[in-house]
This record gives C-alpha cells, sequence and structure tokens, in this order.
C-alpha cells in the first residue's frame, strides 16, 4: 500500500517520522527496511505551464506543506503517520515509485 504523506512544517513531518521509527539513532532517515520504502520529498513544485512550443505561461508554484512518500508491504501503517496521510491523493504524483 502506498500513502502520501504531508505535514505542515519540516519539523512536524521529521518528529512524525521519528516516532513511526523512520529516523536512526544518528538522525539519518531508515529509507528502506524488511516490509517498507521512504522516499522524503520535502518541498514539491507543480511544474510551470507551457504552450505547445515549450513557453512558459506560468512559472512553476510552490506547494503547500512538506512531503514524503510510504510504501508499506506487509502490516499496519504507523498510527503516529495516520493524521499525515493525504485524504485525496494526487491525481498527478510529482514523484512516484517504480
Amino acid at each position: 500500500m502506498d500513502y502520501y504523506i504531508k505535514s505542515d512544517t519540516r519539523k512536524g513531518l521529521m518528529a512524525a517520522l521519528a516516532a513511526a521509527g523512520l529516523i536512526d539513532g544518528e538522525g539519518n532517515l531508515v529509507m528502506a527496511g524488511e516490509n517498507f520504502a521512504l522516499q522524503y520529498l520535502g518541498k514539491l513544485y507543480d511544474p510551470p505551464i507551457v504552450d505547445e512550443f515549450g513557453v512558459e505561461l506560468a512559472p512553476a508554484q510552490l506547494c503547500t506543506g512538506w512531503h514524503a512518500n510510504f510504501r508499506l508491504l506487509s502490516g499496519d501503517l504507523p498510527d503516529v503517520l495516520r493524521p499525515l496521510v493525504m485524504k485525496t491523493p494526487p491525481t498527478t504524483p510529482l514523484v512516484v515509485w517504480f
């Protein structure tokens, strides 16, 4: 199951990831384990709007919040991450799993 995680602040996202056991004793993100993968994204930008000739009509726009993707292969989502799961996943995510 894939989850799109979003917090209003970097501090909030990092605190939730730490509480979920996704930050090690040295302060590094734990990016993968036996049943999960984490992709820390931070700030995201919607791409610029361009016309058919590649002329920029509107610049890239900063998305609100701080973002991470969490793929869980088995087990339950850590409770501390549940409030941060986007209720409506992006229709065209800027970063996806392969």
